[in-house]
């Protein structure tokens, strides 16, 4: 068997375990995702606090019936709050479910399976490009997929950077 047969063997092998990788991945970059929205809950602050304004001309407005004016003061008091301790919570447990993502996918990409590839190219995207070039026969071994694409990664950056000052 030639080396770029074994190398097509050891992907057919490895694809249900990069499935896995890929699945991970995708899992993490939800809960980044989520966490990048939760740090734009500016309007709902504001919101929040122009609530807690309203709360406070109403506090005071009922002020003359003592114990509704604090009920109503207790409850504005605590709404001010509400925005920034279910952010907190929200990104905790975000954090929590990355984290476990992330010791899953170290687990999948530490699979036996895959010791044919180097660590460094355990993620999907650079597993779909190595094997493509192997199975399209673009390369014929390892070393010739691996250096094919960081040529074509390093060509993609440089592509982006010249597309970058011209958008300005």
């Amino acid at each position: 068997m030639s080396e770029r047969e074994e190398l097509l063997a050891k992907i057919a092998a490895s694809t249900t375990a990069m499935e896995k990788v890929k699945e991970l991945e995708d899992q993490i970059e939800i809960r980044e995702e989520k966490k990048k929205k939760i740090k734009g809950v500016g309007k709902m602050i504001l919101a929040v606090i122009a609530f807690g304004v309203a709360g406070s001309i109403v506090s005071f407005v009922f002020s003359k019936i003592p114990v509704i004016g604090k009920i109503m003061s207790i409850i504005f008091s605590f709404s001010f709050l509400l925005p920034f301790v279910l952010k907190a919570i929200i990104n905790n447990k975000l954090d929590g479910e990355i984290a476990e993502y992330g010791k899953q996918l170290a687990d999948a990409q530490s699979d036996a399976v895959l010791n044919w590839l180097p660590m460094a190219y355990r993620d999907s995207i650079s597993y779909q490009y190595i094997s493509s070039y192997i199975q399209n026969q673009r390369a014929n071994n390892l070393q010739e997929a691996i250096n094919l694409f960081e040529t074509e990664k390093h060509r993609a950056n440089l592509e982006f950077l010249a597309a970058v000052p011209a958008a300005k």
